[in-house]
């Protein structure tokens, strides 16, 4: 799964009486994925979540032990392994960003394995 973040960059001495697309520096815009942008390692991964009936869901994982929002993406098709930075259960929340609703599971352990979730 990958989630793209572009970012287009002007030289600092351009006006915008000048600006071209053609201005911006060599090798511009770069595209990355926005999980490659999040800085931390992931210690385990939680079983991938396989989401039917809704397309780019929003998925939130909350670490059970602290309370803590760990991260919330709308992800690009309907799965993600989600990775995580203990091993202790997390919930995970899916939303269907269109309609607000939301389906929880509890309890989730690293482990490898499918769930699947049905709107």
């Amino acid at each position: 799964m990958k989630i793209a973040n572009s970012r287009a960059a002007l030289p600092a001495a351009l006006t915008t009486s000048i600006d071209k697309p053609g201005d911006q520096f060599p090798g511009w815009p770069k595209t990355i994925a926005l999980q490659d942008n999040y800085g931390r390692t992931a210690v385990a991964h939680l079983p991938t979540v396989e989401v039917k009936g809704i397309q780019d869901p929003v998925i939130q994982v909350i670490n059970e032990t602290d309370k803590e929002i760990v991260y919330t993406l709308r992800i690009r098709g309907n799965s993600l392994r989600p990775r995580v930075f203990a091993n202790t259960p997390h919930t995970v929340k899916i939303q269907d960003a269109a309609t607000g609703k939301t389906k929880t599971l509890k309890d989730v352990k690293p482990a490898s394995g499918k769930l699947t979730v049905r709107f």
